[in-house]
């Protein structure tokens, strides 16, 4: 409808959990039955595994589809075949440098992007690049009717967060590692995991790169098989510490952004924020997983 509308580019809202993947997998394979190429574009390793697996799931032929990274894409726009169609995955990333790179190459390429959060921290408006918003489901309608799971949502304060320095548009991190790294804080967050999540599968977001490690290693001290993993750690470890995750031998993974945004993994039963963002985005992302 969008399209007969005369709308080439639009973005698709739908909660995360909904299955944007899964729908537009199948949207894609529907194009290239028109004898027309599609891209699908991604921005994190852990994503672009996610959807080479879903397309393998429903043994949709990819011959006519490039499934790729956006960065790699952009920098070899002459290695693939011209787009009929792209779509972005986790498309309010769009402004950024890279991704206008493709979408200025190709003006005539028709364009839809996912997200379940249609907003940016630093303001830039989507509306540059895309000209409709369609807006699905709700995550409250996908819980009623039984595909997202009902959840409980526990504040206990670990810290006080009020002198928490800003620096541009979100906290600064550091001032936020050197908060969350007291000792008794690590105790305070040790004590709540084992008093509402004791034994759960979790996902721990940290304020930095030290403080994902400091706090993955008093887990540990703890008795909780935990690990830290980051964007420098080589992608077969990052694979195995993530099947491994699936497979219940690590119980909690910390990490800082590395898999806020998109990761599927219906094996998390329990996500601790210890990333202080005055993103709503990236909120929404992190707490839905």
């Amino acid at each position: 409808m969008s399209w007969s509308k005369g709308h080439k580019r639009n973005i698709i809202c739908l909660p995360c959990g909904a299955g944007k993947t899964v729908l537009f997998a199948f949207m894609a394979e529907q194009t290239t039955k028109n004898n027309k190429t599609v891209w699908f574009l991604v921005h994190r390793q852990e994503l672009l595994n996610q959807t080479i697996e879903t397309f393998s799931r429903f043994n949709i032929p990819t011959d006519k589809i490039v499934i790729g990274m956006v960065a790699t894409v952009a920098n070899h726009l002459s290695d693939y075949p011209a787009p009929d169609f792209i779509i972005f995955d986790e498309c309010h990333f769009s402004a950024a440098a890279t991704w206008t790179k493709i979408i200025n190459a190709y003006p005539d390429c028709f364009i839809t992007g996912l997200t379940a959060t249609p907003c940016r921290l630093d303001g830039k408006p989507l509306g540059n690049i895309y000209t409709d918003l369609l807006v699905g489901i709700t995550a409250n309608e996908l819980i009623e009717r039984g595909f997202l799971s009902q959840y409980k949502y526990f504040a206990p304060t670990v810290s006080d967060l009020s002198a928490l320095k800003i620096k541009g548009k979100d906290y600064d991190s550091q001032s936020a590692t050197e908060l969350l790294s007291q000792r008794a804080v690590f105790g305070n967050v040790i004590d709540n995991y084992k008093k509402y999540a004791d034994g759960l599968q979790t996902i721990c977001y940290c304020s930095s790169i030290k403080h994902s490690e400091d706090m993955a290693e008093q887990f540990r001290q703890s008795g909780i098989n935990a690990i830290h993993f980051d964007g420098n750690t080589p992608a077969k470890i990052r694979a195995d510490i993530i099947q491994r995750f699936r497979d219940g031998e690590i119980k909690i993974l910390c990490n800082v952004d590395l898999i806020s945004v998109g990761f599927d993994c219906p094996d998390c039963h329990c996500c601790i924020l210890l990333r202080p963002t005055l993103s709503t985005a990236l909120y929404i992302q992190q707490a839905c997983r």
